[in-house]
């Protein structure tokens, strides 16, 4: 996939999430602009353990390369989910097609963390982040519009059901990820 045509799969999702989303599983593309996004949500989401470690600086060089890990592992968890549950509700994807439209749907939570990791380690002060609110909610709904839209349209299934299977792959993978976390990272 050029460049250009990566810019314009990027520009269009946000208008027209659904024909992107579509367009790229039917030409078979969009799979690593997907699992970049993915893992830039997870360098942006670990930013937060950089800035505030003891270590400073020299944090980086290992919580920004384990956040964009991360970031993939779990695109790459989240869609073996959704397509398990997804089956179960009648939905019918291939992986690559879920991790495609699960990616691009990363591209607005990717800025939503980007404004607001920006904001509170700009120096700003809590109530003046606080007074954002509007905005934050905003991009918040509109991320998950996109999500719900991206995701119905891979599976072939309706709204509700792509939110049943949204929500039942969110809570397993959340319980699932932090028992797994509890088990490695809790002292003894």
């Amino acid at each position: 996939m050029s460049a250009f045509s990566n810019l314009h799969a990027i520009a269009t999702f946000w208008y027209r999430p659904i024909q992107t989303v579509r367009g790229l599983v039917k030409q078979g593309q969009g799979h690593a602009v997907a699992c970049a996004n993915a893992g830039l949500l997870g360098m942006v989401t670990s930013l937060r353990f950089c800035l505030g470690s003891a270590e400073g600086a020299a944090a980086m060089f290992y919580w920004l390369p384990a956040g964009f890990l991360g970031g993939l592992g779990i695109l790459y968890f989240l869609a073996l989910l959704v397509r398990n549950f997804g089956r179960w509700l009648g939905g019918h994807a291939r992986l690559q097609a879920i991790r495609t439209a699960l990616g691009m749907a990363c591209l607005p939570w990717l800025l939503l963390c980007c404004l607001l990791t920006a904001s509170l380690f700009s120096g700003m002060d809590a109530a003046a982040v606080a007074s954002f609110w509007p905005v934050f909610f905003v991009l918040f709904i509109y991320s998950y519009v996109l999500l719900l839209l991206s995701v119905m349209t891979v599976l072939g299934i309706g709204a509700l059901r792509t939110t049943l299977t949204l929500a039942i792959s969110f809570v397993v993978a959340f319980f699932l990820l932090s028992a797994i976390a509890r088990v490695f990272f809790s002292p003894v």
